[in-house]
């Protein structure tokens, strides 16, 4: 069924589904898809093209689009965890893919500006970031009852943003971008648990578990 699934959806760019409206290149499909794409097919020409066409994308504030090629639907900027399918897919290249990161050499410098771009988004902290679809498809409670509770939007693109910071790291640090490395390490400062848990949740956290550790040792 997946291999299916994916295979009808490799239309030029990787569409979301082969039907109605969804036959655009709905990215956030893109990247929740792009690791299971490149361990099910060769899909190191495919994601070539798409690389490039997402590349042309990019606005002159590095901007991305949540469809690319930007048509009829979808907004400028995206949503974090569409638009994270530029580096996501990038990632993909050099670690599954196996293309020696030339994929990443040649994107690097779209990378680094459309990571600026969000960096902006969340200049009023992680908890305000702009999310227009966040978690879109919760899986449900119980099977065969609709989707599942979603937690706050923000969450999702702050997740997707320090998810962009780790993998731009680690293909910068692979290409030897010494410059590129320390902007990443600068914005992994980041303090992700302080803006979706409160001190209460993190005072009994750790109140229970030494409690528990105390306990058992």
């Amino acid at each position: 069924m997946a291999l299916g699934a994916q295979r009808s959806n490799f239309m030029t760019v990787p569409t979301d589904c082969d039907q109605r409206d969804e036959r655009l290149g709905w990215m956030g499909d893109a990247n929740l898809s792009g690791d299971s794409m490149a361990l099910n097919f060769d899909v190191k020409s495919f994601f070539k093209f798409y690389l490039k066409t997402i590349a042309s994308e990019i606005g002159s504030d590095g901007s991305l689009t949540d469809t690319v090629p930007f048509y009829r639907y979808g907004s400028r900027p995206g949503d974090v965890s569409w638009t994270e399918a530029f580096v996501n897919l990038n990632y993909v290249m050099w670690t599954i893919s196996n293309d020696d990161a030339a994929s990443a050499l040649l994107h690097l410098d779209g990378m680094v500006r459309q990571l600026r771009n969000v960096q902006g988004q969340a200049s009023q902290g992680l908890g305000k970031m702009h999310t227009p679809y966040g978690d879109w498809c919760p899986p449900p409670v119980k099977m065969g009852t609709g989707q599942g509770p979603k937690p706050s939007s923000p969450y999702t693109s702050a997740f997707s943003y320090l998810s962009m910071i780790r993998q731009v790291y680690e293909m910068a640090l692979h290409l030897g971008n010494s410059s590129v490395v320390t902007e990443c390490q600068v914005k992994r400062k980041y303090h992700f648990f302080s803006s979706f848990f409160s001190s209460f949740f993190f005072f009994f956290f750790f109140f229970f578990f030494f409690f528990f550790f105390f306990q058992r040792y």
